[in-house]
Protein backbone atom coordinates (compact mmCIF):
# COMPACT_ATOMS: atom_id res chain seq x y z
CA UNK A 1 0.00 0.00 0.00
CA UNK A 2 1.31 3.46 -0.86
CA UNK A 3 2.39 5.69 2.07
CA UNK A 4 -0.09 8.44 1.05
CA UNK A 5 -2.91 5.91 1.28
CA UNK A 6 -1.74 4.73 4.71
CA UNK A 7 -1.44 8.30 5.97
CA UNK A 8 -4.91 8.99 4.59
CA UNK A 9 -6.26 6.11 6.69
CA UNK A 10 -4.60 7.59 9.76
CA UNK A 11 -5.92 11.09 9.10
CA UNK A 12 -9.44 9.68 8.64
CA UNK A 13 -9.05 8.01 12.06
CA UNK A 14 -9.09 4.50 10.60
CA UNK A 15 -6.33 3.60 13.05
CA UNK A 16 -6.70 -0.18 13.02
CA UNK A 17 -6.50 -0.32 9.22
CA UNK A 18 -3.57 2.09 9.18
CA UNK A 19 -1.79 0.00 11.80
CA UNK A 20 -2.14 -3.16 9.73
CA UNK A 21 -0.94 -1.32 6.62
CA UNK A 22 2.08 0.08 8.49
CA UNK A 23 2.91 -3.40 9.79
CA UNK A 24 2.80 -4.79 6.26
CA UNK A 25 5.02 -1.92 5.10
CA UNK A 26 7.52 -2.86 7.83
CA UNK A 27 6.98 0.37 9.79
CA UNK A 28 6.54 -0.89 13.37
CA UNK A 29 6.79 2.52 15.04
CA UNK A 30 4.01 3.99 12.92
CA UNK A 31 1.92 0.86 13.52
CA UNK A 32 2.40 1.28 17.29
CA UNK A 33 1.35 4.94 17.06
CA UNK A 34 -1.83 3.90 15.24
CA UNK A 35 -2.44 1.31 17.93
CA UNK A 36 -2.16 3.94 20.67
CA UNK A 37 -4.62 6.23 18.92
CA UNK A 38 -6.96 3.29 18.36
CA UNK A 39 -6.94 2.43 22.07
CA UNK A 40 -7.70 6.03 22.98
CA UNK A 41 -10.64 6.11 20.55
CA UNK A 42 -11.89 2.81 21.94
CA UNK A 43 -11.76 4.22 25.48
CA UNK A 44 -13.53 7.43 24.47
CA UNK A 45 -16.34 5.59 22.73
CA UNK A 46 -16.86 2.99 25.45
CA UNK A 47 -19.87 3.72 27.65
CA UNK A 48 -19.28 3.71 31.40
CA UNK A 49 -20.07 0.41 33.03
CA UNK A 50 -19.72 -1.63 29.82
CA UNK A 51 -17.48 -4.68 30.06
CA UNK A 52 -13.88 -3.62 30.63
CA UNK A 53 -13.84 -0.41 32.67
CA UNK A 54 -13.21 2.69 30.56
CA UNK A 55 -10.43 3.76 32.89
CA UNK A 56 -8.52 0.55 32.18
CA UNK A 57 -8.63 1.13 28.42
CA UNK A 58 -7.45 4.71 28.93
CA UNK A 59 -4.52 3.42 30.97
CA UNK A 60 -3.68 0.93 28.20
CA UNK A 61 -3.71 3.80 25.71
CA UNK A 62 -1.53 5.90 28.01
CA UNK A 63 1.05 3.13 28.28
CA UNK A 64 0.98 2.75 24.49
CA UNK A 65 1.57 6.50 24.00
CA UNK A 66 4.43 6.44 26.54
CA UNK A 67 5.98 3.52 24.65
CA UNK A 68 5.66 5.45 21.37
CA UNK A 69 7.36 8.47 22.93
CA UNK A 70 10.20 6.36 24.31
CA UNK A 71 10.68 4.62 20.96
CA UNK A 72 10.76 7.88 19.00
CA UNK A 73 14.19 9.16 17.97
CA UNK A 74 15.51 11.94 20.18
CA UNK A 75 15.51 14.40 17.29
CA UNK A 76 11.71 14.04 17.00
CA UNK A 77 11.16 16.30 20.02
CA UNK A 78 7.75 17.65 19.02
CA UNK A 79 6.42 14.19 18.30
CA UNK A 80 7.76 12.82 21.60
CA UNK A 81 6.16 15.66 23.55
CA UNK A 82 2.84 15.11 21.77
CA UNK A 83 2.88 11.41 22.67
CA UNK A 84 3.74 12.19 26.30
CA UNK A 85 0.93 14.77 26.41
CA UNK A 86 -1.50 12.20 24.99
CA UNK A 87 -0.27 9.74 27.63
CA UNK A 88 -0.90 12.34 30.34
CA UNK A 89 -4.44 12.93 29.09
CA UNK A 90 -5.15 9.19 28.97
CA UNK A 91 -3.67 8.56 32.42
CA UNK A 92 -5.79 11.43 33.72
CA UNK A 93 -8.94 9.92 32.18
CA UNK A 94 -7.88 6.58 33.64
CA UNK A 95 -7.62 8.18 37.09
CA UNK A 96 -3.90 7.49 37.39
CA UNK A 97 -3.06 11.07 38.27
CA UNK A 98 0.50 10.52 39.48
CA UNK A 99 1.41 8.88 36.20
CA UNK A 100 -0.45 11.61 34.31
CA UNK A 101 1.70 14.21 36.04
CA UNK A 102 4.91 12.38 35.11
CA UNK A 103 3.86 12.20 31.48
CA UNK A 104 2.92 15.89 31.42
CA UNK A 105 6.34 16.78 32.85
CA UNK A 106 8.03 14.75 30.09
CA UNK A 107 5.83 16.62 27.59
CA UNK A 108 7.00 19.89 29.17
CA UNK A 109 3.35 20.69 29.94
CA UNK A 110 4.10 22.02 33.42
CA UNK A 111 0.76 23.74 34.00
CA UNK A 112 -1.10 20.51 33.27
CA UNK A 113 1.34 18.56 35.44
CA UNK A 114 0.88 20.89 38.41
CA UNK A 115 -2.91 20.82 38.09
CA UNK A 116 -3.14 17.04 37.81
CA UNK A 117 -0.75 16.53 40.73
CA UNK A 118 -2.96 18.88 42.77
CA UNK A 119 -6.12 17.04 41.76
CA UNK A 120 -4.55 13.72 42.76
CA UNK A 121 -3.20 14.96 46.08
CA UNK A 122 0.44 14.54 44.97
CA UNK A 123 1.60 17.70 46.73
CA UNK A 124 5.32 16.89 46.86
CA UNK A 125 5.38 16.41 43.09
CA UNK A 126 3.24 19.52 42.54
CA UNK A 127 5.59 21.66 44.61
CA UNK A 128 8.59 20.26 42.74
CA UNK A 129 7.04 21.20 39.38
CA UNK A 130 6.24 24.69 40.69
CA UNK A 131 9.78 25.08 42.05
CA UNK A 132 11.56 23.92 38.91
CA UNK A 133 9.26 25.42 36.27
CA UNK A 134 7.66 28.45 37.89
CA UNK A 135 8.54 30.72 34.96
CA UNK A 136 6.63 28.39 32.58
CA UNK A 137 3.41 28.48 34.59
CA UNK A 138 0.87 31.30 34.90
CA UNK A 139 1.75 33.39 37.96
CA UNK A 140 -1.82 33.31 39.34
CA UNK A 141 -1.84 29.52 39.19
CA UNK A 142 1.57 29.33 40.89
CA UNK A 143 0.29 31.55 43.71
CA UNK A 144 -2.93 29.56 44.05
CA UNK A 145 -1.21 26.18 44.11
CA UNK A 146 1.46 27.43 46.50
CA UNK A 147 -1.30 28.49 48.92
CA UNK A 148 -2.98 25.09 48.56
CA UNK A 149 0.34 23.36 49.31
CA UNK A 150 0.94 25.56 52.37
CA UNK A 151 -2.49 24.70 53.75
CA UNK A 152 -1.93 21.00 53.05
CA UNK A 153 1.48 20.91 54.75
CA UNK A 154 0.23 23.01 57.69
CA UNK A 155 -2.67 20.60 58.21
CA UNK A 156 -0.33 17.61 57.98
CA UNK A 157 2.15 19.14 60.44
CA UNK A 158 -0.48 20.05 63.03
CA UNK A 159 -2.28 16.70 62.86
CA UNK A 160 -5.93 16.10 63.66
CA UNK A 161 -7.66 18.38 66.18
CA UNK A 162 -10.32 17.52 68.73
CA UNK A 163 -13.68 17.23 67.06
CA UNK A 164 -12.19 16.21 63.70
CA UNK A 165 -13.61 13.07 62.18
CA UNK A 166 -11.32 10.13 62.80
Amino acid sequence: MHSDTINSLFLRKRYDQASIAFQRADCPHEAAVCGAYSLREKARSQPSGAGVPREKVFVEAAVAFNNCAQASPLEWEDERRAYYKNAGECFSEGRRLGEAGKSYVKAEEYTLAARVYRRGGHFDEMVEVLRLHESSIDNNLVCNLTQVARMFYFKVSTGPHEGDAR
